[in-house]
């Protein structure tokens, strides 16, 4: 892509199709393009309707160029193929009809700050570098562009904002969102094949919605939910430093997320943050998520080394994530991933309550959690339950024969039936019952052996019951 950008604009033959001009000149035509006639601009400025001017081909290379009060134009006026090689600000300016960038090129930051705008047309640009708009007063803004450096959208009005309008925007390394205004209209991201960085900072009162793109790092800091906001189809991008998605700080109300794959991303942060409202639809979710406050993109894999991780405020971050999403996925319905986010909440409160003294609660709240995460993983894994079970009661069984004969078996190798095997398989089964009855003959060792087995039969069938039942309603 890059290499035919460059053989069509920057060859010989594309060279020669721009007309150098002076910051002067270039600012003159803006201000009076039915004025410019003659001269230079006669076959650079071309009228296509009443009021509708369009300015083309021209290259500015010589300074920095500024569009202040006395450009106000009441003209509709198109840029197009203009080769700015400066920095571009739009600073105090008013434009009382369209304007519109189609194919153009800035090597430099472009600034809108302070200026009016009817509606703003941006169409396959090239931007080398940061492109601002900040502190100013927009209806539309359609923003398409190949490849741009950075994009930041900060303090301005407008009706609408839509990015990746036309042919879409190949990629974009990073956009910046903050603190949108209360009387904004929506902003759409749409088409964008990529988007490295991504971070909104503050609250948004206008609608968000952004769809499938794929990005390196995409962060929501002190992020406030006012209106709609809606993610569908992230996924990360491929890097070698790693990749990162936090949410911190935030309220995210009743935003909605679609086919996001968080589970592609190599750190997963959740802090500090109100997930009560969302709705989560097709998500795939990390193994685990994070409290970090701050990313370390690159240093995934040492995080087990990081003091923060063993706080105590980490872990109570993450358990109160975990209890979140448990709670939104149960109000969905979504049993499985309730399940799934239950048995990590549960996993955290045990790491972080301590032995203590017998007498003290949270000696018996711990050995009831460590029974239960051994046992059934917290009432979710049937299979656990179901092999502690046949296990406990088969070694109370192997017990009993070996040290009291119960029955009158013995354990023999050479002195071995099918008689005895067959006999010894139905006390075992037996035993399965913990309301079977017992030999009053045997001694008082036995009967506590047996009794300990009839409690853990207990104990397990009620985690064989709860753990069948987890998806029933």
């Amino acid at each position: 892509m890059e290499q035919e950008l460059q053989d069509k604009y920057f060859n010989s033959q594309g060279q020669a199709r721009y007309t150098q001009i002076s910051i002067e000149q270039f600012l003159q035509l803006v201000k009076n393009p039915s004025e410019r006639t003659n001269g230079m601009a006669t076959k650079m400025v071309e009228r296509s309707s009443e009021n509708s001017w369009v300015i083309r081909n021209y290259r500015l290379d010589d300074q920095y160029i500024v569009f202040d009060s006395s450009c106000n134009s009441t003209w509709k006026i198109t840029f197009e193929n203009c080769y700015f090689e400066k920095t571009v600000n739009f600073d105090d300016v008013v434009f009382s009809k369209n304007i519109s960038f189609k194919e153009c090129f800035f090597d430099e930051t472009v600034y809108f700050s302070n200026c009016e705008f009817q509606n703003l047309d941006i169409q396959e640009c090239h931007f080398k570098k940061q492109v601002y708009f900040s502190s100013g007063k927009f209806k539309e803004i359609k923003f398409s562009q190949h490849d741009t450096k950075e994009l930041t959208i900060a303090r301005i009005s407008f009706t609408k904002f839509q990015l990746g309008y036309y042919i879409g925007s190949t990629t974009l390394n990073k956009l910046v969102i903050i603190n949108n205004n209360k009387e904004n209209g929506p902003i759409e991201i749409s088409g964008v094949e990529q988007i490295n960085e991504f971070n909104i900072f503050g609250p948004i009162y206008g609608n968000l919605q952004i769809e499938d793109i794929r990005s390196r790092k995409f962060s929501l800091v002190n992020f406030t939910c006012h209106s709609d906001f809606k993610v569908s189809g992230l996924k990360s991008t491929k890097d070698k430093d790693g990749t990162h998605f936090s949410i911190l700080n935030s309220n995210l109300n009743k935003s909605e997320f679609y086919r996001l794959d968080l589970k592609s991303f190599n750190e997963v942060n959740i802090a500090d943050s109100n997930l009560l409202g969302c709705i989560f639809i097709n998500t795939l979710w990390p193994e685990n998520i994070f409290a970090f406050t701050s990313p370390k993109i690159g240093l995934t894999d040492f995080r087990k080394n990081d003091d923060e991780a063993n706080t105590d405020e980490f872990r109570s971050q993450q358990r109160e994530t975990y209890r979140q999403l448990k709670i939104v996925l149960g109000k969905q319905g979504d049993n499985v991933q309730e399940q799934l986010f239950y048995s990590k909440e549960m996993n955290i409160y045990n790491d972080e309550l301590k032995w203590t003294p017998l007498f003290k609660t949270s000696f018996w709240d711990k050995l009831i959690l460590n029974f239960s995460r051994s046992f059934s993983d917290y009432g979710t894994n049937f299979g656990k339950a179901l092999r502690w079970f046949l296990l406990i009661n088969f070694v109370v069984t192997i017990l009993l024969i070996k040290f009291y004969n119960i029955e009158n078996l013995y354990i023999s190798w050479e002195d071995s039936s099918w008689t005895a095997f067959w006999e010894a398989t139905k006390l075992f089964l037996n035993q399965l019952n913990p309301l079977h009855k017992f030999d009053q003959s045997l001694p008082g060792h036995a009967v506590l052996l047996d009794l300990v087995g009839r409690i853990f039969s207990s104990y397990l069938i009620y985690h064989l019951i709860r753990t069948s039942r987890r998806f029933v309603r």
